[in-house]
């Protein structure tokens, strides 16, 4: 772990996404109500800890739609635990045992002591934010039964719930960033249909809980964060990231909002077929730092120092690990320390240039 952050360090990396959670029922951080195993936590505390002292900041994500039904800190798993049928797993964002267990869990987790910091994980700066949710879904969306509306209250409630524990912290959604079918913006969601969606059709996106613009818009949300998955979402043509980029600049900027792409990433299928997707990123983050504009970070998925599991990965020392480099060492150099026009920040101002994801294992 020391050697990973080592590296992160000198390669310019100020940012990464950890996942402060487990993936299988072997290794969870809750494992029932309020219940948690002390050596996970132990775990987390040391990556902050170490993440902190070489200059990286961790932006926490506590809760995971993927996960297995019953591995903790995963929507089912919630549901599971309120009584409910796993049938009704959209109750998860109007239950009132399923909320106030979620409230409990962030209570717990602000009000952590780190081990290794001695600080509360509410005080730790080594902390940047915490993500809500990652990749929040609610399928009766598809049946037009107000999921965006009950989405988007969950994340208010959440993001003030935290707020009124942590006054140091940034908070932000942690979803794709799909514009909800009557936003008139729908257009601008993936074009193409995953075959697990295809019953949906073209709009499968706008149809599954998401409301990009409502549901940054509210005032304990900080920033806007989106993601960006040409493979998993069959829309591969090249004209669509900056299309994607685009307009979500655009709908940050009038919400009053910065924005980050927290997670980013392209399959490779052959030499250099991930370069234009990462070269239209890089290229729009410049453009928008160039112009002040509010496009201020992003971090791809994901790096390995020895291997990856799977075709997205970046490889230190392959292509693109170099295009990464050239662009964050161009980013550090043009900006490096310079604080955003209206904030007054504490520490180092500099644009989340780039980094990757960490799982907390």
């Amino acid at each position: 772990m020391t050697n990973v952050f080592d590296k992160a360090r000198d390669a310019g990396f100020n940012l990464v996404r950890l996942f402060a959670h487990g993936e299988e029922t072997s290794f969870m951080l809750q494992t029932a109500p309020g219940a948690y195993d002390e050596s996970i936590w132990r775990g987390l505390d040391y990556i902050i800890a170490v993440a902190g002292s070489r200059g990286v900041r961790a932006l926490v994500v506590p809760i995971n739609n993927w996960l297995s039904p019953h591995v903790g800190d995963g929507k089912g798993t919630y549901v599971e635990w309120a009584g409910l049928p796993e049938s009704a797993s959209d109750e998860f964002w109007t239950n009132g045992r399923t909320r106030q267990m979620v409230r409990d869990h962030f209570n717990v987790m602000l009000n952590r002591r780190n081990v290794f910091t001695g600080r509360a994980w509410k005080d730790e700066p080594a902390i940047f934010g915490f993500n809500l949710f990652n990749e929040p879904r609610c399928p009766h969306a598809q049946d037009k039964e107000g999921c965006p509306e009950v989405v988007t209250g969950w994340i208010n409630e959440m993001a003030g719930h935290i707020k009124s524990i942590d006054t140091h912290h940034l908070v932000t959604v942690g979803e794709e960033g799909f514009f909800e079918y009557d936003s008139g913006l729908k257009d601008a969601d993936p074009w193409g249909i995953p075959e697990n969606v295809a019953p949906m059709g073209r709009y499968w996106s706008a149809s599954v809980g998401q409301d990009f613009t409502r549901q940054h818009a509210g005032s304990s949300i900080d920033f806007a964060a989106i993601h960006m998955w040409p493979d998993n979402w069959n829309t591969t043509e090249l004209a669509f990231p900056p299309v994607w980029i685009d307009t979500h600049i655009q709908k940050s900027r009038k919400i009053g909002k910065p924005l980050i792409m927290e997670e980013f990433g392209k399959q490779s299928n052959g030499a250099g077929d991930k370069q234009p997707y990462y070269d239209a990123v890089y290229g729009a983050l410049l453009n928008s730092l160039a112009n002040g504009d509010n496009f201020r970070g992003a971090l791809f998925w994901r790096w390995a120092e020895d291997g990856g599991n799977d075709a997205t990965t970046v490889q230190t020392g392959d292509a693109t690990w170099q295009t990464v480099m050239r662009y964050t060492k161009e980013i550090s150099e043009k900006y490096q320390g310079k604080p955003v026009a209206g904030c007054s920040p504490v520490g180092d101002a500099t644009p989340a240039v780039a980094a990757s994801s960490i799982e907390g294992k």
